[in-house]
């Protein structure tokens, strides 16, 4: 009776713990993982979303005001010269208005689109990248 109390109490002893340390590792990892996973995919896509939105803005902004504003100062000092050397042979202003106003428009609108999509493209590649790691290393510190 003795012996069988004795090795009926080791035994359970035994097979409780081993049974509870292997259901802890196992669900603590698999929680682990898919709530690192879960919440690594949720800040990533919100803080990539928020930032390259934000900086995409911006830096169109600040590209297509300096490019819009260099080229046209540009083009517009080029095309008065020449619009104003050949109207000038003709004496006639309405020449050098009109010449003047089509080249402005037209640089202008190369100008803008040239910045524009040269700032987004560059803008959005740059923020991705740091988003993406800045939020996968703080989530996984975290976790």
């Amino acid at each position: 009776t003795h012996a069988n109390t004795h090795e009926t109490t080791h035994a359970t002893t035994h097979a409780t713990t081993h049974e509870t340390t292997h259901a802890t590792t196992h669900e603590t990892t698999h929680a682990t993982t898919h709530e690192t996973t879960h919440a690594t995919t949720h800040e990533t896509i919100h803080a990539t979303t928020h930032a390259t939105t934000h900086l995409t803005t911006h830096e169109t902004t600040h590209s297509s005001t300096h490019g819009t504003t260099h080229l046209t100062t540009h083009e517009t000092t080029h095309s008065t010269t020449h619009a104003t050397a050949h109207s000038s042979t003709h004496a006639n202003t309405h020449e050098t208005t009109h010449a003047t106003t089509h080249a402005t428009t037209h640089e202008t609108t190369h100008a803008t689109t040239h910045a524009t999509t040269h700032a987004t493209t560059h803008e959005t590649t740059h923020v991705i990248t740091h988003v993406t790691t800045h939020a996968t290393t703080h989530v996984l510190f975290h976790e």
